[in-house]
C-alpha cells in the first residue's frame, strides 16, 4: 500500500474515532500459516490486498466490574463503533476508487455456530497480530493494555512491560489446540504439553482427569516410538 494512501486512511480513520489504526498485507495469513486457508481475507473476498485494523479503548474501571451490566454495554457500544468505523471507512475508500469492504465484529451466524467450529469467519485478533496492534503497548501507542495471554505474557517476557492487575477469578479460560499437521510430526511434544499442563493443574489444587492424564502420555509413547 502506497505510503500517501495510508497517511490518508489513517488520518480519515482517526477523524470517525479510531485510536489505533495497522496495516497487514495478506500475505502474512500464509506466511504465518496459523488461520485454516478457509478463513484468510483472499479466501473471504478475492479482491483483497491489505487488511486495515481499527481499535478503540476499553474502560479499565468497567472491565474490573465484570461481570456487570456496564461491560455488557461498554463491549457492545465499542464493537458497534468498530463496525460503524469500518464500513464508514469502507465507503471512504470506494470513494477513491480503492475496492474496499469490512468485516463486522462476528462473523459468523450464532453462538452455536461457533461453538461447532471454532475458525468463525474471520479472526480479529490475528488481524490484529498480523497488523503490528499486538505490540502497540511497547511502541508507546497506548500507556495500558487489557489482554490476554499468550500476547500479555510474551510482551512481559521479551519487553519486561509491567503486569498491574489480573484477577484469575474473571479467566474463562480456553482449551489446548494444536494443528493436525504439527501433532502427526511432533507427537511427543505435544504429549508433554498436555502432561505439563495436567502437573500446572496439579499445582494449583485443581482436580485433573485420569483420562486426560493417559491421553498425554499415549502421545509421549508415540513420539519415543517414532524416534
Amino acid at each position: 500500500m502506497a505510503v500517501n494512501l495510508k497517511a490518508k486512511i489513517t488520518r480519515k480513520a482517526r477523524q470517525l474515532g479510531a485510536d489505533l489504526v495497522g496495516y497487514a498485507q495478506v500475505s502474512r495469513w500464509a506466511a504465518q500459516d496459523e488461520v485454516a486457508p478457509a478463513f484468510r481475507p483472499e479466501a473471504i473476498w478475492s479482491q483483497a490486498k491489505s487488511v486495515i485494523v481499527l481499535g478503540v479503548p476499553m474502560l479499565l474501571p468497567i472491565i474490573e466490574s465484570t461481570p456487570s451490566i456496564n461491560y455488557t454495554v461498554m463491549y457492545d457500544t465499542t464493537n458497534a463503533l468498530l463496525d460503524m468505523m469500518g464500513y464508514q471507512l469502507a465507503l471512504y475508500l470506494n470513494g477513491l476508487g480503492h475496492a474496499s469492504i469490512f468485516m463486522p465484529r462476528d462473523g459468523y451466524g450464532s453462538l452455536e455456530i461457533l461453538k461447532k467450529r471454532m475458525a468463525a469467519c474471520f479472526s480479529q485478533v490475528y488481524a490484529g497480530k498480523y497488523a503490528g496492534l499486538g505490540n502497540a503497548l511497547e511502541k508507546g501507542d497506548v500507556d495500558a493494555w487489557a489482554g490476554l495471554d499468550p500476547l500479555l505474557a510474551q510482551t512481559e517476557v521479551d519487553k519486561g512491560s509491567r503486569l498491574f492487575y489480573r484477577d484469575p477469578d474473571k479467566n474463562t479460560y480456553g482449551v489446548l489446540n494444536v494443528r493436525e499437521a504439527f501433532a502427526k510430526q511432533y507427537p511427543a511434544y505435544v504429549g508433554r504439553v498436555i502432561l505439563a499442563s495436567v502437573f500446572l493443574f496439579a499445582v494449583l489444587g485443581k482436580a485433573t482427569d485420569a483420562a486426560v492424564q493417559g491421553l498425554g502420555r499415549r502421545w509421549l509413547k508415540r513420539g519415543e516410538g517414532a524416534a
